[in-house]
């Protein structure tokens, strides 16, 4: 197996190698969400990713992280969200931090993974990562919250998926 990122569990060939032999690859895709696409329509239902917590695994297929994404890029666009606008991500490695990743590029904005996860309170943020008026955050429940300035609107996200709140 590959090395994978702490948190995360890695059962895929090395990037550019064909899991099995003779499998086909996304080789027109230019982008991370054409490829993920790709992905969904040839094995949708194959884990893309495993999240490794405390003493569990959970699996997350293609087509779920594809889904949660679209969910996430919806949500996102309906608060207020703008292409090219960035949106700094303070999450720990967790299925709804992969969601929301791709969810961000899904709504045309820009994400800024900043990591450790931090609070947007604490005054060791560089102000230029905070540049970007969308900030999600985790709080100590667990939860992913998307804060809007100017926007009541919030995005909550917590286990299934995300819920949408005003």
């Amino acid at each position: 197996p590959v090395a994978a990122p702490v948190g995360v569990a890695a059962d895929a060939a090395p990037a550019g190698a064909a899991a099995d032999a003779g499998e086909e690859l996304p080789a027109t895709a230019t982008t991370l969400l054409q490829a993920l696409d790709w992905h969904v329509q040839a094995h949708g239902d194959r884990t893309q990713v495993t999240v490794l917590a405390d003493d569990s695994a959970l699996p997350i297929s293609y087509r779920q992280l594809a889904a949660s994404s679209h969910t996430v890029a919806g949500a996102l666009q309906r608060a207020g969200v703008l292409p090219r606008q960035t949106v700094a991500i303070m999450l720990p490695t967790s299925p709804e931090y992969f969601a929301i990743y791709l969810g961000i590029l899904r709504a045309g904005a820009i994400p800024v993974p900043i990591y450790p996860p931090a609070r947007a309170s604490q005054p060791s943020l560089s102000r230029t990562i905070l540049a970007g008026p969308v900030i999600v955050e985790a709080l100590d429940d667990g939860t992913a919250l998307v804060r809007i300035p100017g926007n009541d609107g919030l995005l909550v996200v917590k286990g299934e998926g995300p819920v949408y709140s005003d």
